[in-house]
């Protein structure tokens, strides 16, 4: 976990200066998905060390389109993104905004403002690479709260029927949907619908790693646990943050924290 410390901090400090400037933004649910989607970058570059990012982007979908900013800051600190870009997201004219949108040029080949629907489309792209003979991993991350939706389960009724699709799904379990409808207790019995299933610590890059390394020929879903706001006090498990920018005096007090937790 060392060498991807650097990594970690930036890319949390990118998503607080975002949230800071445009007074916008999910942080805890972002800060929640920051080690998931390094491992996504970091493993297919592993398998490939000349992808093009922009090819991972493509095969890459993230359901909780909230969480926004967290991929908007992977994306920065990977190059696709340029400076200019990524300080004026959701300011006047800025072609990104608070939910993903469709930028097909940035490898954003799918808008999620819409919570629920990421997974249909992973699962269908999944498919479509198995008709054409393209063995690329398709990953999808969804949050726990998106398991409320109907599309999630018919999802897992399809991943049945079409057992041979190469995908990776993540549930981002954070807890989040538990003030309003408690879902844990089904999603740690997943493995009923038969597909391939295992829970990991969402906070862990190498042993996320080690699941897609892991991983046999057909579905895997991950059960990523995880907090929203990791590794902060002030907003682990803090519904106050859910929808909340930091002021100057809080960000500076939230970046001394972050420099001491990564010391």
């Amino acid at each position: 976990m060392e060498k991807f410390k650097d990594l970690q901090l930036n890319i949390r400090k990118n998503i607080l200066f975002l949230s800071n400037w445009s007074n916008e933004g999910h942080v805890p649910s972002s800060f929640s998905i920051v080690e998931i989607i390094i491992s996504i970058f970091s493993y297919s570059l592993d398998i490939n060390p000349n992808i093009d990012f922009r090819s991972i982007m493509k095969n890459l979908v993230l359901s909780k389109g909230h969480a926004s900013f967290a991929l908007y800051s992977v994306m920065y600190e990977y190059g696709i993104l340029g400076k200019n870009i990524f300080q004026n997201i959701c300011k006047n004219g800025s072609p990104f905004f608070g939910h993903i949108p469709y930028k097909p040029f940035y490898g954003l080949n799918f808008g999620t403002g819409s919570l629920g629907h990421g997974l249909p489309y992973a699962i269908g792209k999944a498919y479509g690479n198995l008709l054409k003979g393209i063995n690329d991993i398709v990953y999808c991350i969804i949050g726990d709260g998106e398991a409320n939706e109907g599309t999630f389960w018919e999802s897992l009724l399809l991943l049945r029927k079409f057992n041979q699709i190469n995908i990776i799904i993540i549930i981002d379990n954070n807890q989040s949907s538990d003030r309003a409808i408690i879902i844990n207790d089904i999603l740690n019995n997943i493995d009923k619908f038969s597909i391939n299933f295992k829970k990991v610590d969402g906070h862990d890059i190498v042993a996320i790693m080690n699941e897609f390394k892991n991983k046999t020929e057909g579905p895997l879903i991950l059960l990523a646990n995880t907090q929203k706001g990791q590794p902060l006090n002030c907003m682990i498990n803090n519904p106050v943050w859910h929808h909340k920018s930091p002021t100057e005096l809080e960000l500076n007090n939230i970046f001394n924290e972050l420099n001491l937790f990564y010391a």
